[in-house]
Order: structure tokens, then sequence, then C-alpha cells
């Protein structure tokens, strides 16, 4: 008799499970189904370590196919094909490895049998991925702070705020071939999150001074703790502003992201895309903009380098940026990694400018393997 009832048992468990699967079904295509199914599968059979952060893995292998693949399969293959020659064209034999690697990094991501990280970085990229989780664990939480080395940032931020590609790898500043251009200019920080990279371009460059915008009404706040908390004066070694840097003068609406604060951004407007979700509609708010171009006559300013990492409001920062460009010729360190456009076309535009810049790509190796990748611009 148990063993009848232990079969009916069985038999319902099976169905909830199977109901739940064609509900996921819904919202999830075929591969993604079977990643999530082995990703159990490897931590039933207690794999975690081999395959740790999973759950992240996935969520941006995903984010690559919807940002990246498909777009390169909707406006097809010859195009696709002419927007990688472009970023190809007239690199240094260097710069060109640098591209591949970064390129076949990203076919191996999207492969349906890639499924781990051990899968994903091999070589000299898997010895990469464990100085990585090294940098991780060397963060250590301290009373009112998170430290690593003598960087501190305030507690109140997750632990993976404190972000590799900016002490850790410092943007491929070190990739630069011509950094001491930057002499005894500005350094501007667009998109400056907490004033993270803002510790590590005084640390670089102590001489300098720092201008760092955000927007954000959190991060801004966060940023004079970071300040206060590695001993630096806001206005001083570092110069602070709230505000947005993009094509115009004026207000925008800006998405405050509540759970990943480094995620904040300016809110998408035009035809055809559809209305803020309620999630999103909660956490926006009304901010000040300017253009770089703005900014720098206002202030008189001399700019040796100029980062940004604006979650893809690249191509319009550089909108209100190319009076500067062209006139300064400053480093440039540029994120390109939060959509296609920005990955493929913003060098191509950089160098229809006939400025002289030469080019190089970044990628340092971390959980994300499609995060931060920097187009590097500098003359020399």
């Amino acid at each position: 008799m148990w063993l009848i009832m232990y079969g009916v048992g069985m038999l319902r468990r099976i169905r909830r499970y199977l109901k739940a699967l064609r509900q996921i079904a819904q919202y999830q295509n075929r591969f993604d189904n079977m990643s999530q199914n082995i990703h159990a599968l490897y931590e039933f059979l207690g794999w975690e370590g081999q395959y740790a952060d999973t759950h992240l893995f996935f969520w941006c292998k995903k984010y690559w196919r919807d940002k990246f693949i498909k777009v390169a399969e909707d406006i097809g293959r010859r195009e696709h094909q002419a927007n990688v020659g472009n970023l190809f064209r007239n690199l240094r034999e260097d710069a060109k490895r640098n591209l591949a690697h970064i390129l076949d990094l990203e076919e191996r991501f999207s492969r349906p049998a890639c499924f781990s990280y051990s899968d994903l970085f091999l070589d000299e990229d898997w010895l990469s991925f464990r100085k990585y989780e090294e940098f991780k664990n060397s963060i250590v939480p301290e009373k009112d702070c998170w430290q690593y080395k003598n960087y501190k940032l305030p507690r109140a931020l997750h632990l993976r705020e404190f972000i590799s590609s900016v002490f850790l790898y410092q943007h491929g500043i070190k990739q630069l071939k011509n950094f001491k251009a930057i002499a005894d200019k500005a350094i501007i920080d667009a998109g400056a999150f907490v004033c993270d990279s803002a510790l590590v371009f005084h640390y670089l460059a102590p001489e300098n001074a720092v201008i760092s915008f955000e927007p954000a009404p959190r991060n801004f706040a966060l940023a004079g703790e970071t300040l206060a908390l590695n001993d630096l004066r806001p206005g001083k070694e570092v110069i602070l502003e709230n505000m947005a840097l993009g094509e115009k003068t004026g207000r925008v609406q800006f998405i405050s992201e509540a759970k990943h604060w480094g995620g904040s951004a300016i809110l998408p407007s035009g035809k055809g895309l559809p209305p803020p979700s309620p999630h999103t509609q909660k956490n926006i708010v009304s901010v000040p903009m300017e253009t770089l171009d703005n900014y720098v006559r206002g202030h008189s300013l001399r700019v040796g380098l100029i980062k940004t990492d604006l979650e893809g409001y690249e191509w319009k920062f550089l909108q209100g940026a190319l009076e500067t460009i062209k006139t300064q010729r400053p480093i440039l360190l540029l994120s390109i990694y939060h959509c296609y456009d920005d990955f493929y076309k913003i060098k191509p535009f950089i160098e229809s400018l006939n400025l002289g810049y030469k080019f190089d790509f970044f990628y340092g190796v971390c959980d994300n393997p499609w995060s931060d990748i920097m187009l590097l611009a500098e003359i020399y």
C-alpha cells in the first residue's frame, strides 16, 4: 500500500515539475531551458566550485544574445561582417590581437555548449579568472566600509559594487602607449557612480584634477562618502558634479536603479519604445544635463583624459563632446559593451573625424563575460 501511495506522490510531483517547466518555457527559448536544467544538474552533483556564479553566467549569456547576437542576426550577415571589418581597419597588430581575442571570447560564450566559466575561459584567461576570484576574496569588510588594499567604499554598497574593471584592471590604462600625455590636464570621469574610478585616477595621476559627473542622487551622496573614507577633499583632489553629461543642456528623466546602483541610466525615449515598467516608474527622477563642451568652455578646462561608463548613452555623450575632442584630443576610455552600436560603431565614428587617434580594445577577465569592454583611443 505504501508503495502505491509513494508512486502517486511521485507522479504528482512530476506533474507539478512538468507544469513549472511549461510555464518557464513561455518566457525562455529552448536554449535557456536547457542551460538552466544543466545548471541545476551541476549544483545537484556538487560542482558549484567549478561552476560558481552560474546564475550570473546564464543571465549574462541571455543578455549577450538579446543585445548583440539577435541584432547581428536582424541586420544580416553581410552588414555585420562589414561592421567587424571596420573595427579591425587601421589597427596595430597588437590591437588586432586584443580585438580578435575579445571577439573569440564572445563567440565561444554564445555557443550552446558553453555552460560555465571553465568552458569559456581557457589557458591564460582561466589564470586571469582565478586572479579575479582572488581579487573578490581580498575585499575586506570593515566597520564602516569595504576595503581593497588602500581603497575604501561605503558599506551601503553591495560587495559586487567593488568592481574589478576599476580596481583590478584600472580601465585598461596600463595598455595605453602614452598615458603621460595627460600631463597636468583634467581627467573627466563621466558616469562616476560612487567615485570609485576617481580613486584610481587620483592614485595614478595625483597632480591632475579629477572631475566626476554622477546624476543619480543616491550615488552622488555615496560618492561624497567615498571621498571622505579615502581622505580626499571634494572640490580639491576630486570635483563632484551632480549632473548628467549628454547631447544637450536641460533636464532629463533618469532611472535611479534600486538594486544595482551602478546600473542607473538616462531613461530611453523615442518612437516605438515601450513605456516604463511600474518598477522603473518608481525609480525615475529628473536630473540636470549638460554637454561636456559647454562645461569645458565654462570652466576653461584643459582636458587630458575622458572616461565614460554611461550605460549605453555614449553616442549622445559624444555629440555633446565633439568640440572638446576635436580641439584638445584627449585620451579616450569609452565603455562600448552596453549595446551593439556602441561596440561596433563608436570606433569608426571617431576614426572618421581624422584626428589621428590610434585605437585599442581592452577586456579584463571577470564573472561577466561581456562587461566593461573598453575602447582605448589616444594620439602619439
